[in-house]
């Protein structure tokens, strides 16, 4: 094959991918699309449930979300969003009816009237201008009410959720990330209070992304090999043949180079599918389990995508973290780039690889090794898009 005769060449049809093939297309450049798995929409895939007819995200809950308007103006003719609004429930060692995130309304659930109306006092007096604290920054106030709520939080809910979340102890996790955790400092209990459009495509996102990529200069090929590309001094090669035409790469920046440096680190989900002869099974689409010895959350899909509310079945996810290994059917697929300081560095040295090589783009979670939401993914992948039509 003469693979030199598309415009782009795209590795990997995930959100990312398919994004950027779209406008590329738009814009009359012939697209060769390329994933190894069966299916397109990478980590977004959703499909019908043989057993039950539902909708469900084989790879974990996903809800849309933004407040960028180029965002908004790119999804438009493709989601027609539903009126889902994300709520997530609490189960620890009591019987409270407790959500997150936390605001006025929950603390006064947790506490008792005195200390609750003391501490939405305090926080109302000393921080009129704040619409949200920090779990650091709850721990940093020398005030008895708050430093009972930051140690409730710690050690009851984000605590040992994040102990089980990246596998190491408390006190070993990068301090930023109970930072990331916040209250809201009113009775406003949304899950995504600055998005201004929030919820999940009719039909599923593999609808949506299914006509993405329906364009006639879009070539899009399923179950192709990782080892299909390679390379040799500063050369890309497809299946051994020199590739000069721009290449957009969105998988594993540690495989492109046959993990020369070793393998960077990620944490993965098992999922344990459960299927219940009842309309709904739990209070809540999401409910956290931060006690539980394994399980981190349980994920009830058809209070997400709102389709099949009336059917007498339902089903749910079990979701279990553990370290990603290539091959381990539990923990087989990459999630989240576990960002220290040594794997962190590990990256740069395969970065500076990347950039040794004129006709590559990074692109995606994968190959830029981070966390990237939904919203952003697609960002990113129109101003890659800018950028390659100049």
């Amino acid at each position: 094959m003469n693979w030199n005769k598309f415009d782009f060449i795209v590795l990997g049809a995930g959100i990312s991918g398919i994004v950027l093939s779209h406008v590329l297309a738009q814009h009359g450049k012939s697209v060769l699309l390329l994933e190894k798995r069966n299916q397109l929409g990478g980590n977004c895939y959703d499909k019908l449930d043989e057993t039950t007819g539902l909708l469900f995200h084989q790879y974990g809950p996903h809800i849309f979300h933004t407040d960028n308007q180029k965002v908004m103006d790119f999804i438009q003719p493709f989601f027609e969003l539903n009126n889902y609004q994300h709520r997530v429930g609490l189960q620890l060692d009591n019987n409270l009816d407790l959500t997150l995130p936390f605001d006025f309304s929950q603390m006064r659930k947790l506490l008792d009237t005195k200390t609750a109306s003391s501490l939405i006092n305090f926080f109302q007096q000393h921080f009129p201008a704040e619409k949200h604290l920090t779990l650091m920054q709850l721990q940093t106030i020398n005030f008895a009410p708050v430093q009972q709520l930051y140690q409730f939080l710690k050690t009851k809910v984000y605590g040992p959720y994040s102990v089980k979340m990246w596998g190491m102890p408390l006190e070993q996790i990068d301090p930023s990330v109970l930072g990331r955790v916040k209250i809201s400092l009113s009775e406003n209990s949304s899950y995504f209070p600055t998005a201004t459009i929030q919820g999940l495509p009719k039909g599923g996102y593999t609808k949506a992304f299914t006509k993405m990529v329906d364009h006639p200069l879009i070539d899009l090929r399923l179950n192709c090999p990782a080892n299909l590309i390679s390379v040799n001094n500063n050369q890309l090669l497809f299946a051994n043949q020199p590739i000069t035409k721009p290449v957009v790469y969105c998988g594993l920046i540690d495989q492109l180079f046959g993990y020369c440096f070793g393998r960077l680190q990620y944490r993965s989900l098992h999922f344990e599918w459960k299927r219940y002869a009842v309309k709904q099974h739990q209070a809540y689409p999401v409910m956290n389990w931060p006690l539980h010895p394994t399980i981190t959350r349980q994920v009830e899909y058809k209070q997400l995508t709102q389709e099949g509310l009336e059917s007498n079945q339902t089903i749910v996810s079990c979701e279990t973290p553990g370290a990603f290994r290539e091959g381990d059917p539990r923990f087989m697929e990459p999630y989240y780039p576990l960002n220290d300081v040594s794997n962190n560095a590990l990256f740069a040295r395969y970065l500076k690889l990347a950039n040794a090589i004129p006709n590559i783009h990074l692109l995606g979670r994968l190959a830029l090794y981070q966390y990237i939401d939904m919203d952003r993914a697609i960002a990113q992948s129109l101003a890659k898009a800018e950028q390659l039509l100049q």
